[in-house]
Parts: structure tokens; C-alpha cells; sequence
């Protein structure tokens, strides 16, 4: 029986875009895409990201996930949003 074919998926939301990165268990092959942000509704990024990426397989299958932002650091250091 094959193994089965899964992604490893790390995704970071930032100010301007939301960058994915994904790993193929299979092939080893790194897949990359970038989504411009939403800043107001943050997840539609991550939904849009995952979309492009998810588009491309049969039957995808994600057995790990990472998310990381750096809207709140922005936002500290440009004091955006703070008032």
C-alpha cells in the first residue's frame, strides 16, 4: 500500500501579503504562493492562500499546519489602530 500524499503548511499573514509556503511528502518538492492581505478580515487570506495552493492536488490532504502574522507587531510599531 503507498503511503499517503500529504502537504506540510506553513503560512504568514503580513501587512501587505500573505506568503504560504507547502512541502509535498511525496516528492519533497517546496510549493510556494503569495496572496495580497486582508487586513480587516485577516482569514480571508489564509482562505485565499490555502485555495491557490489546494487547487492544484486531487484529493489533498494537510497533516500539519503553521500560522504566523505580524499584523500586531505592525500595528505596535507603526502605532496603527492603537488609538
Amino acid at each position: 500500500m503507498a503511503a499517503r500524499q500529504t502537504l506540510r503548511v506553513g503560512i504568514d499573514v503580513g501587512g501587505t501579503f500573505t506568503d504560504l509556503v507547502a512541502t509535498e511528502s511525496w516528492s519533497g518538492r517546496v510549493v510556494t504562493r503569495k496572496v495580497p492581505s486582508t487586513p480587516r478580515e485577516p482569514q480571508r487570506a489564509v482562505v485565499d492562500a490555502l485555495t491557490s495552493l489546494l487547487r492544484n492536488y486531487e484529493s489533498p490532504a494537510v497533516e500539519f499546519l503553521a500560522h504566523s502574522t505580524t499584523i500586531a507587531t505592525n500595528a505596535l510599531l507603526g502605532q496603527v489602530g492603537l488609538e
